[in-house]
């Protein structure tokens, strides 16, 4: 009634605009869920249209200025502590042998990156075996032990790793001491978060509204 309305053809170009997206393969990934193409489409445009309509007549006067977000913040500080992180780059074999050779070869300086494109069986390998930053709870128990043991950034394991998943060298390429995060680092998803809990707020009032005007009848 408010004319917002998204057509299918809308959906399949907010689709497109995808590079990544292949449409043959998605229309396959939903034939397995026993689900037709066409319905999911036709579901997309109504969930597109709900989601206009309510940004711009519910949502619309929703904002978080940056005071709302500071105050939030320092009475809240308690959610934004930072757990301990580091950064690891690995080189997985499946023999413990090979494994005591690259050790071998790093001690006389080879470069970490180069052992882990030649050696590596991880899928990371062609990035010289980089996980980026994790967090203790993200990596199997004994990957985890070795990689928070080591103590300067360079280090790496002296004796293989043994996991399930065969035998790791562990390089340490950074590390994130715990801490308490400032409002800067936390300002843009803390705002985001905030203005979320607005719209849940202003969604249920308006639902409410919706529901004590309307002549509802169960069958």
């Amino acid at each position: 009634e408010a004319g917002y309305l998204v057509t299918e053809e809308e959906v399949e170009k907010v689709l497109d605009q995808n590079p990544s997206f292949d449409k043959d393969q998605f229309k396959g990934e939903l034939a397995k869920n026993n689900i037709d193409y066409a319905f999911f489409m036709g579901f997309m445009a109504e969930r597109m249209s709900i989601d206009d309509y309510l940004n711009a007549s519910v949502f619309s006067d929703l904002a978080v200025t940056d005071k709302e977000a500071e105050d939030y913040y320092n009475d809240n500080k308690e959610q934004f502590l930072a757990q301990e992180e580091v950064k690891a780059s690995h080189i997985l074999v499946n023999e413990s042998e090979l494994a005591l050779k690259i050790i071998e070869e790093l001690d006389t300086g080879k470069d970490f990156a180069e052992l882990a494109k030649d050696n590596s069986i991880d899928s990371n390998a062609a990035q010289g075996g980089d996980l980026g930053y994790f967090k203790k709870g993200a990596m199997v128990p004994e990957f985890e032990t070795a990689a928070f043991s080591l103590k300067n950034i360079g280090d790496y394991t002296k004796t293989p790793v043994k996991t399930q998943f065969g035998y790791h060298i562990i390089l340490l390429t950074g590390k994130k001491e715990a801490g308490q995060l400032s409002f800067a680092e936390v300002k843009e998803q803390l705002k985001q978060q905030l203005l979320s809990a607005k719209q849940k707020t202003a969604l249920n009032e308006f639902l409410a509204e919706l529901r004590s005007d309307a002549d509802i009848k169960i069958n």
